[in-house]
């Protein structure tokens, strides 16, 4: 089920929940440097998940730094993590921490979906 195309759409439509998210950190954050911050933290955020990558995942093909799976799976749980808990820290009003809770539980409902990939990933 986690190499299954709608499953995959609804994974791509998290992560770039995810980033919107982080972005939405920075700038609630950033002060006098909300674009810098905002479009920094997207950046970082994007660039871990390209760079560390586990070989043979179809799910996230090649990276540039090959590694082991728990760690990808780990990588991947704090990025989802992060945008939950940087919606909850905004302060920004109500909708932000009902999306956080949104977020989560779809991130949850994905990673149930894709069992299957998870223990791939926890066994190599």
């Amino acid at each position: 089920m986690a190499y299954h195309p709608v499953n995959l759409g609804f994974r791509f439509l998290l992560e770039v929940l995810a980033l919107s998210a982080l972005a939405f950190w920075g700038w609630a954050w950033g002060g006098w440097i909300k674009w810098p911050l905002a479009v920094g933290i997207v950046l970082g955020a994007m660039a871990i998940w390209g760079i560390f990558r586990t070989p043979e995942d179809r799910a996230s093909g090649p990276g540039v730094i090959p590694t082991p799976g728990p760690l990808r799976l780990a990588i991947e749980l704090g990025f989802f993590g992060l945008a939950v808990l940087a919606l909850f820290t905004a302060y920004a009003n109500d909708r932000a921490d009902q999306l956080a809770v949104v977020l989560a539980v779809a991130v949850v409902i994905h990673y149930a979906l894709s069992w299957d990939r998870v223990r791939w990933l926890v066994g190599r």
